[in-house]
Order: C-alpha cells, then structure tokens, then sequence
C-alpha cells in the first residue's frame, strides 16, 4: 500500500514540479531516503525499486546505528538541496537508536 502512495505522490507531484523549473518532465530531479528499523523488507525493496525506475537517487538505511543514522542524513540532506523532489521513506514501527526509541 505504501509504495502505491508513493508512486500515487510521484505521479501528481512530478509535473507541477517540472512546470515551475520550466524544464520537460524527463528532466525531473529525485532523491529519496528509505529507512528500515529491522532490515530490508518486501516493502522497503518495493519502494526503492519503484523510486529506481523513475530514475531517483535512492539512499538505503537498513537498521542504521547512530552513527550511520547522522551519516545517511548529511549525503541525504546534501544531495536534497539541488533536487526537485525529495522524500524519505521509514519502514518500521519504531526507530531505535541506542537506547533510545523514536
């Protein structure tokens, strides 16, 4: 259901975006974060392979420590600026980092 939602934004949000640049549609710039608290699932690879056919930079966090957490979100945070679109996505229920839940 999720990656439905995802491709569902995707669809309405990409030519708005690509009007405003003044650009063609094909020329649209993605980059998504997809976060996993307990390592890759069905649905976190369904995601990225979706957001990958639509020619998105996909950054993948499978289980990340804090470490890797801060990590993941500077190149994110990098790569976003100079983007069109840029989404994250968090396939879990909880995001435990530490001993500290979220």
């Amino acid at each position: 259901m999720f990656s439905y939602l995802v491709v569902f934004l995707l669809t309405v949000c990409l030519p708005f975006s690509s009007m405003a640049q003044n650009r063609p549609f094909n020329e649209v710039s993605i980059v998504a974060l997809i976060i996993t608290s307990n390592g890759e699932t069905p649905v976190s690879t369904s995601v990225t392979n979706t957001l990958e056919s639509l020619d998105a930079q996909t950054l993948t966090a499978n289980a990340p420590n804090a470490s890797e957490m801060r990590s993941i979100l500077k190149r994110f945070t990098s790569a976003a600026i100079d983007t069109d679109i840029a989404l994250v996505y968090f396939d879990g229920a909880v995001l435990k980092i530490g001993d500290r839940e979220f």
